[in-house]
This record gives C-alpha cells, structure tokens and sequence, in this order.
C-alpha cells in the first residue's frame, strides 16, 4: 500500500469516526451503518469508500446471518452470489439513500439483506 494511499485511508477512517459520535447507550448503529445518506452521498463516488461501505455490510450480513441460524432458527440468507456483489450492493444503497437521504445507511443496507434469498442454515 502506498503512502498515499495510507493517508487517504487514515483520513476515511477518521472521518468515519467523526461522523459515528460519542457513545450513548440509546444509539442502535455505529461506524459506517450510523452513517446518514446525505453523508455517504458525499463520498459515494470514492472506490475506498465503496470498499469500506461493502467490508461493513459484509460483516454486518455475516453477523444477521449467526443471529438467525444460531438464536431464532430461522433459515439464514444466501450471501453467495451475484446479488451480493459490491456493485450490486452499491448501487442499492446509493439509488436509496437518493431517494430517502435523511436515513441512516443502514436502513438501507439491511432492507437490501432483507431482499436476498433465504437459504437452510448448516447444521
């Protein structure tokens, strides 16, 4: 990774940061998913943007998917595939945050998990 590069991560990861807040018991979201759309409109066209907005959905589906396979037993979905390519992913979230820009991202980013197909969790 080059320098400029670095820097540039360094200031998004910061900016993330600034953006989240201070903790308070009552917030539902941090980092990214507390993100407002006008927000992320702003950098919506920024490729370490895009990467860092997909790193955390990923992760963020990942972890829905142990909630329903593992406490509520209900099927998980399927992030195979692609429907849950980073471009498709985008897309949704920026198309949406378009339409309703005083939501958070993830609003958006879950109603996008809620559209992917349900598959059995392994046992």
């Amino acid at each position: 990774m080059t320098v400029k590069v670095m820097h540039k991560m360094t200031a998004i990861c910061a900016a993330i940061a600034a953006f989240a807040g201070p903790c308070n018991a009552q917030e539902s979201a941090k980092g990214i998913g507390a993100l407002d759309c006008a927000t992320f409109w702003e950098g919506r066209h920024d490729p370490l943007v895009q990467k860092e907005i997909a790193s955390w959905a990923y992760g963020y589906f990942t972890a829905m998917n142990m909630v329903r396979a593992q406490a509520t037993k209900q099927p998980m979905r399927d992030l195979a595939g692609l429907a849950t390519q980073p471009s498709a992913l985008f897309a949704d979230t920026v198309a949406a945050c378009q339409a309703e820009p005083s939501e958070l991202v993830l609003g958006h980013v879950l109603a996008f998990y809620n559209k992917l197909p349900l598959i059995e969790a392994p046992n």
